[in-house]
């Protein structure tokens, strides 16, 4: 849930991430939510059997952690996906974590990730999105590479 328990609520509760510190973007997967904050940070909470969390563990976290993608580099968009999370840095990388045992990664390899490791798109074409937008910018023109992940499109 994120609000420090496992209890199932029927009407919207509040989430911290950190004090002081407001969402500026979520993604919710199936049991786990990511959310960047106001103040750069990659927040993630909830169900993390297979790492997608992206936290070094396996543990379940009821409230949100902190992130981190690589030094220096912030989150400037999420997904969270059934068992996976993708963010792309400020250095323009794709950062992708999860359970990789059918390769769902792209990596070329079966090893599960539970912590964000960068990835090479798989081409180089571009289009335009509005779901990938560079932070800062009041317009749409920033282009997000097609991306793919494993067999399936990055959107």
């Amino acid at each position: 849930m994120g609000n420090g328990t496992t209890t199932e609520e029927n009407s919207p509760v509040e989430i911290t991430l950190a004090t002081g510190v407001e969402p500026t973007a979520i993604s919710a997967g199936q049991y786990h939510s990511l959310a960047i904050g106001s103040d750069g940070n990659l927040y993630a909470w909830g169900y993390n059997a297979t790492g997608q969390l992206g936290n070094a563990t396996t543990t379940e976290e009821n409230s949100p952690v902190e992130i981190t993608l690589a030094s220096g580099v912030d989150p400037v968009a999420i997904a969270a996906g059934t068992e996976d999370s993708y963010a792309i840095g400020s250095n323009g990388k794709l950062y992708a974590w999860r359970y990789n045992g059918g390769g769902a990664l792209g990596d070329g390899t079966t090893t599960d990730e539970d912590r964000p490791r960068s990835y090479q798109p798989a081409s180089g074409r571009h289009r335009q999105g509005d779901s990938c937008r560079e932070r800062g910018r009041s317009d749409d023109r920033f282009e997000q590479r097609s991306l793919r992940v494993g067999d399936r499109p990055l959107r």
